[in-house]
């Protein structure tokens, strides 16, 4: 009797677990949809996890006359506040940002000429702090 009721459990544990991993990327992929439903190419996509005050980043290749929109945010819902940088290779010289108050950042731009550029996701604000939560952020471009 006591091996049934773990095993119940343990799989209630599961399906909650995953109804929650769900529901969280949920969000995301309506991302996705929007901005694919809006013409706009999905070029590169990137996860990482971040507690609250802590940056990710990666490069990428900018190509002139080519309308870019950069899309970040956090699966988890205690994630407050996402803030996206758009910085030169260099790592100082800032290009663009969105550091509003909310759970989605956005950046929209043109370069004028083709570059490296350093886009960083930073977790400002979460209600569990020193949890790292999963944070993405959506590269798509238009002509």
């Amino acid at each position: 009797m006591l091996k049934k009721v773990v095993v119940i459990f343990c799989i209630c544990v599961l399906a909650i677990s995953l109804s929650d991993t769900y529901a969280q990327s949920c969000e995301y992929v309506q991302y996705l949809k929007i901005i694919t439903d809006k013409g706009w190419s999905v070029g590169d996509q990137m996860k990482v996890n971040l507690s609250q005050g802590h940056t990710g980043y990666d490069y990428r290749t900018f190509y002139a006359g080519l309308r870019y929109i950069i899309v970040a945010s956090s699966d988890d819902g205690s994630v407050s506040d996402v803030d996206l940088y758009l910085y030169e290779a260099d790592g100082t010289t800032l290009v663009r940002r969105d550091t509003d108050t909310s759970k989605l950042a956005v950046i929209e731009f043109t370069p004028a000429t083709t570059r490296r550029l350093q886009i960083v996701i930073k977790n400002h604000a979460s209600a569990t702090p020193n949890f790292e939560s999963t944070h993405r952020f959506i590269v798509a471009y238009a002509q």
